[in-house]
């Protein structure tokens, strides 16, 4: 039986360390604009559709997204998450903080905006490595499954491995792939936030004051009567006990004639 050759070490360090070699950077952007609530779909179709058929800017939309809540919603969201080349970055920012029709100046603001970079050096270097150790891995298997003298189960055995190792393979070249387009291009997510229009005040008027607040006027008054009843409850049966002395009282004062002490007079 014919031994397999050893599978390839895993990678430890790379081809070198992240601080020998040149940095290899994917920048990301966050950018909040605020615009007006009568054009905020305006804004938001406007760098959609710009990222979608402007070939000049070579642009990839990766995600897009608004919500309404109602017809007369004040707050809507929106949000358009793009990847360009480096160079049409701050073009494509400008875009979003340019006014449209019917904006006014200073309508349209960046009032939060954010950049992050990630070294991806050191995995990029780590993944060439062990993509070249699996190439290798798989050469070696190929020239294995040629040999005349390679039994059939050997040969099973070679196949199955090599299925693996080109798994490997494909895997590691396609995150290589994804790292240096990464490198090779930035990520930008601008977020829509809606400015409501001014709402115009009317002069006071007592009477509408007074009927805006009758509800909670006749609600406040209800509710002080509730209170007077069930607090006056608990002295209902004193105040029909008193009543029915007095009353007794007084018809005894009526059948028995009023006399002053010294009075010796024999009564009738």
């Amino acid at each position: 039986m014919i031994a397999s050759p050893a599978p390839p070490p895993s990678p430890a360090g790379g081809a070198g360390s992240a601080a020998t070699q040149q940095a290899s950077l994917a920048y990301s952007h966050s950018i909040t604009v605020r615009v007006p609530l009568g054009s905020f779909d305006k804004h938001y179709a406007d760098l959609r559709d710009a990222c979608l058929h402007d070939q000049t800017l070579h642009c990839l939309l990766l995600s897009a997204l608004i919500e309404h809540e109602g017809a007369d919603d004040q707050s809507p969201i929106a949000h358009v998450e793009v990847r360009l080349p480096h160079d049409q970055i701050s073009a494509f920012i400008a875009r979003a903080l340019h006014p449209l029709a019917g904006d006014k100046p200073g309508d349209v603001q960046a009032i939060r905006q954010s950049t992050r970079a990630e070294d991806l050096s050191q995995p990029v270097a780590d993944a060439t490595t062990r993509n070249a150790e699996l190439e290798n891995y798989r050469n070696r298997l190929t020239e294995l499954s040629k040999r005349p003298d390679t039994k059939a189960a050997d040969l099973i055995q070679i196949e199955r491995e090599l299925a693996h190792t080109q798994a490997e393979i494909d895997n590691t070249a396609t995150s290589l792939r994804d790292m240096n387009t990464r490198i090779d291009t930035e990520s930008l997510f601008i977020a829509f936030q809606s400015i409501a229009p001014e709402k115009q005040t009317k002069p006071a008027s007592p009477i509408r004051d007074a009927l805006a607040q009758s509800g909670s006027l006749f609600i406040g008054s209800l509710a002080d009567v509730i209170r007077f009843v069930f607090g006056a409850l608990p002295w209902v049966p004193v105040v029909l006990g008193g009543a029915a002395i007095l009353r007794f009282a007084g018809r005894r004062w009526k059948r028995i004639p009023f006399r002053w002490p010294w009075d010796r007079t024999p009564r009738a």
